[in-house]
């Protein structure tokens, strides 16, 4: 790079415009890179750019005191770091160093000056005052700051002084390279464990992400100190690396320089966020292009996974190999059994995957047996077995076996799938090897994802937290756990296809177990896991499964107790891998109402049995005891006869009474509520009854809304006296009226006062906004506006699904406009996922009949459609009943 030097190294040259030259710099670079400059390249001329922009202030006489000298002073500037090993990209925030002897008073005063230079200047950065001693002695305890000192370069001031600490760093290491390797070992875990441990998270940065930059640096500088040189000849001489691990170990640098200098370039900052717009023009820039499978940013993303995991692997295996050479014979004592195994074989012919397939059933058993010596064998011979190696029989058997030994499954699998032997096993889970899956919301890759599933259950096998009891009850009555585990592992196989953004795997699991020999009992329940896999979630979350006709239709699905349970199992695990925000209380309530609703159903048939009619009977008594003596028996039993008897069958008790309650409470009352906090889950419920008109549900989710409360569900029941009971989960928007009892309250006043008509809704509404807030780091998930009517779901109404971006105020606009055109919603679910909501309206016309009406449907769709794109449409208007007719009409659906 053409940057002005000075003229001999003891000038006092000084930019005449320091800023407007780094600017310029700046721009250079800019353009270099984008005309293809190398990254590392590019990273030494940034360096030696901030060097010159810095230069005036670490000249030895710019520290010497006022009227003083500084030609005795012993002290230097020193580059930590990425910016002392010339790989600092644009922006990134670079590391200075003051050592040497020099007073407290100086030392404050240029750094001072030092840090307020770069922040004029633009430059981030850090800029510490120790002395040798100091330095030297943090090094012991802190290898980070080991690491910087071992890449550091001299800037100014005394040479001696920077390459007396230097040496006398380096003697102190070599002499106890164990400590050192071990050392380096610690921290690197730690650092893991301190944030993003997984290589396969999408959001792990560039620079110490695992992975990184930072493990570059940190695998260069060690085999430099224990080689004694930086020479790369050398270093391959001296046996620490080889040469395709050399190379590789360069590759992946070069290419995680220019990825990070390329988005530091595009947002003009230090950021590294590659799952937005700048990752989609990153990925052009570096010549990836949409395929058939996946975009162009998922490619990139794919590829960066990969190095990222080969690096890690080479550092790791440095580690390891080098630890075992420096103890030699002084290793710890092993077992007869684990040296036999560990030993090399004597022919390459005895290397089978059916050998490797026995190796890691037993490693379920005792993980140590998987030597180093034997998975370099294995990762030579691994893609020359040709496929009929991969097809005995015996293999697929010791397979299942693994499969069976619930609570050890994930780490083995885990272990198959890095050493690349799952992959090549079964190919169909292969093809998900680092497969970012941005589009659909994924915090990790889809085989980590699926992985991390695996974990879950074990997790559940192994547990004694009393969350997890039931689970572990239902995993413990499954008859073949290989089976459950099997689907876990073939759940998300269709991602990679042309059905990637439904994730429908049941074509690759079929290819899957034809291949591995599986029974057609097996293949049934596991291809039932696989395409089903989403349909408890989504029907507890989205649908009202008090519907007797939606129960039928899942116990059709599942047909045995021991599929439902599997299902349940399955669903469980999946939801809760996706992220640490993907389950709650609400969730858990939900999905367990349905299985028991389905179980019911599986074990009774589809009419109520004997037993069931008992177990109401129970229910009513178990009622009348709570509130004997607080209200007369017949009001009581006038509830139960005023709803189905399936409300009595699947309604919780505790929330069969505080209805009871309600209906009581209400009387001459506008409405009566019972607020309930859920703070584990982040919501509370509110039970509220009232009287039923048309437009009742748009009043009280409009009052909701206006007075800044997210609804996040709904279920609504509705006596035959016209009294509705309705259940919300709600959270707060902003308006913080949840907090305490007081506010409380004042909802359920405003609530009375819409419902007297003593205040206008639209006046309430007028001028309300607030921020649905998402999720802080998770991916945005594109969801197309889509609205559907289905006269099939239920047998008594018609429902109205609405899938649009979730916005301020959404589901009180769609309730106003059923309102208006006439129908009565008598049930409600209202579902929330990230940044879009997933709402679902089962209506009634006025006659209490479905919807048939062809251009009636038509109307509802293109109202709600036009609603769902303008949802930036101010609020503020009152329902207005029309009466349409009625007539004939079917099913249907837009997109828009």
């Amino acid at each position: 790079m053409n940057l002005p030097k000075p003229d001999k190294p003891g000038s006092e040259w000084l930019p005449t415009q320091p800023d407007r030259s780094y600017r310029r710099g700046m721009a250079q670079l800019r353009w270099r890179h984008f005309n293809g400059r190398p990254a590392l390249d590019l990273a030494a001329d940034h360096c030696r750019l901030v060097d010159l922009s810095l230069q005036s202030l670490l000249k030895p006489s710019r520290l010497a005191p006022p009227g003083g000298t500084a030609r005795n002073r012993k002290h230097c500037w020193l580059a930590l770091g990425a910016y002392g090993s010339l790989e600092l990209t644009p922006f990134s925030p670079l590391r200075l160093l003051l050592t040497g002897s020099i007073g407290d008073g100086e030392a404050s005063q240029f750094l001072e000056a030092a840090r307020s230079r770069m922040a004029a200047m633009g430059i981030h950065g850090e800029v510490v005052q120790l002395s040798s001693r100091e330095c030297l002695s943090r090094s012991q305890t802190d290898m980070g700051f080991c690491l910087e000192l071992l890449s550091s370069r001299w800037l100014g001031g005394a040479r001696s002084v920077g390459s007396d600490l230097q040496q006398r760093l380096r003697s102190t290491l070599v002499k106890r390279p164990v400590v050192f390797l071990c050392d380096l070992e610690d921290h690197y875990r730690q650092m893991l464990d301190g944030g993003e441990s997984s290589v396969y998270a999408l959001t792990a940065g560039l620079e110490q992400g695992p992975g990184g930059l930072w493990c570059c640096r940190a695998l260069l500088q060690a085999l430099r100190l224990l080689a004694g040189t930086g020479d790369p000849v050398r270093i391959l001489g001296k046996g620490g690396t080889t040469p395709r691990e050399w190379t590789q170990l360069l590759a992946v640098r070069e290419r995680l320089l220019q990825i990070q200098t390329h988005l530091h370039f595009l947002a003009g900052a230090p950021e590294s966020d590659l799952l937005g717009e700048a990752g989609v023009q990153t990925a052009r820039f570096l010549g990836f292009h949409d395929s058939r499978q996946l975009p162009a940013l998922e490619l990139l993303v794919r590829d960066i996974l990969r190095r990222k995991r080969k690096l890690m692997a080479l550092f790791e295996g440095y580690l390891e190999r080098n630890k075992a050479a420096f103890l030699k014979g002084n290793e710890p004592f092993k077992s007869q059994y684990l040296r036999l195994v560990s030993q090399p074989e004597q022919g390459s012919e005895e290397e089978t995957p059916q050998r490797w397939m026995k190796i890691f059933r037993l490693s379920q058993m005792e993980p140590e047996i998987v030597q180093l010596p034997m998975v370099s064998r294995l990762q030579a011979q691994l893609h020359r077995w040709p496929d009929r190696y991969w097809r005995v029989p015996a293999m697929h058997a010791d397979f299942r076996v693994i499969l069976k030994n619930k609570g050890r499954v994930g780490p083995t699998l885990r272990r198959m799938r890095d050493l690349g032997f799952l992959g090549r096993y079964l190919p169909e889970f292969g093809r998900l090897d680092c497969l970012p899956g941005i589009a659909r919301g994924r915090r990790y890759s889809i085989d980590e994802h699926t992985l991390r599933a695996v974990d879950r259950l074990d997790q559940v096998a192994n547990s004694t937290d009393p969350g997890l009891r039931d689970y572990r009850a239902l995993l413990e009555q499954v008859e073949d756990p290989s089976i459950l585990y099997l689907g876990l592992l073939l759940h998300e196989t269709g991602s990679n296809g042309p059905d990637r953004l439904s994730g429908n795997g049941q074509p690759m699991a079929v290819r899957a177990l034809q291949r591995l020999n599986a029974s057609p009992e097996d293949r049934d329940e596991v291809l039932m896991l696989v395409t089903e896999q989403t349909l408890l979630a989504h029907v507890s979350q989205r649908r009202d499964f008090d519907d007797p006709q939606i129960v039928q239709e899942i116990s059709s699905v599942v047909e045995t107790t021991d599929n439902l349970n599997m299902l349940l199992l399955h669903t469980f695990a999946d939801l809760t891998s996706v992220d640490e925000t993907a389950w709650s209380e609400r969730n858990r309530f939900l999905l367990w109402s349905l299985y028991f609703r389905v179980m019911d159903r599986l074990m009774f048939g589809r009419e109520l049995s004997g037993a069931e009619h008992a177990r109401v009977a129970e229910i009513q008594r178990g009622v009348l005891e709570q509130l004997a003596g607080e209200l007369p028996v017949d009001s009581v039993l006038n509830h139960f006869s005023f709803l189905p008897e399936k409300y009595a069958l699947y309604t919780p008790l505790p929330q069969i009474v505080a209805h009871v309650r309600l209906c009581e409470n209400l009387k001459e009352q506008p409405l009566a509520s019972e607020w309930v906090a859920n703070p584990d889950g982040g919501y509370h419920e509110l039970h509220l009854s009232t009287r039923d008109l048309p437009g009742r549900f748009a009043q009280i989710t409009g009052t909701l809304t206006a007075l800044g409360i997210r609804l996040l569900s709904a279920q609504l029941n509705t006596r035959e006296d016209g009294i509705v009971i309705d259940t919300f989960h709600v959270s707060d928007l902003g308006s913080h009226l949840l907090i305490d009892e007081a506010g409380r309250r004042r909802v359920d006043q405003v609530l009375a006062e819409i419902i007297l008509g003593k205040t206008r809704l639209e006046d309430l509404l007028r001028g309300q906004r607030y921020e649905v807030r998402t999720e802080p780091g998770a991916a945005a998930v594109a969801v197309a506006p889509r609205v559907r009517i289905d006269n099939d779901i239920s047998a008594h109404s018609s429902v109205i699904e609405v899938q649009a971006q979730d916005s301020w105020g959404l589901s009180y606009r769609i309730a106003g406009i059923l309102a208006e055109l006439g129908l009565n919603i008598v049930s409600a679910k209202l579902a929330t996922e990230r940044d879009y909501a997933f709402d679902v309206f089962y209506v009634q016309t006025e006659a209490g009949e479905k919807v048939v009406d062809g251009s009636r449907m038509s109307q509802i769709l293109e109202r709600l459609r036009l609603e769902v794109k303008s949802q930036a449409q101010p609020l503020g208007r009152t329902p207005v009943l029309d009466r349409p007719s009625r007539a004939q009409g079917s099913s249907t659906d837009s997109a828009s």
